[in-house]
């Protein structure tokens, strides 16, 4: 038979389900969504007065050290470009120190082949550039040199040829 507690416990255990579920109920974030910090992003690039090239760039890659994998995947939010230097642009709520930026973002700007990176912290309304040089030594340098000679002669040979024609 049903007493009086065993009513009051099953009144009890159904209050406390239906209250767990109204507070577990997700509530309105503070922040913007990604889709808001994407578009608030593009008009600050647009008001800067940059020019936007592409939406959404990955890179990644794959190595095999051993028998081991190492892989990197990295998302740049967009490409921009201004004066003629292409940047990748980088949108985030975090702010992270500039030897993380540079550790984590290094292999996106030699894989997109930009100039630098722009990485936009939404939540604190801070920009920050980083722009990256390159040493190269005199081999790769001397050899690029022969290339670009070799292609150029080549060229020269091509046009008196078709010039010269019978």
């Amino acid at each position: 038979m049903i007493t009086a507690f065993g009513l009051l416990g099953a009144f009890w255990c159904l209050w406390y389900v239906a209250k767990s579920l109204v507070l577990a109920r997700p509530s309105k974030q503070k922040e913007s969504s990604p889709d808001g910090l994407l578009q608030s992003a593009l008009r600050w690039l647009e008001d800067n007065n940059y020019d936007v090239l592409n939406a959404q760039k990955k890179a990644g890659y794959t190595a095999y050290v051993g028998d081991s994998l190492v892989g990197y995947k990295e998302e740049a939010d967009f490409i921009a470009r201004k004066n003629g230097h292409e940047y990748a642009v980088i949108v985030g709520l975090e702010d992270l120190p500039e030897d993380e930026i540079c550790g984590r973002y290094f292999p996106l700007f030699t894989i997109l082949d930009v100039q630098g990176i722009i990485f936009l912290n939404m939540r604190d309304e801070s920009v920050r550039h980083v722009e990256f040089k390159l040493h190269r030594p005199r081999r790769y340098q001397f050899r690029h040199l022969v290339y670009r000679s070799l292609w150029f002669s080549g060229g020269i040979v091509f046009a008196f040829a078709l010039l010269h024609r019978a």
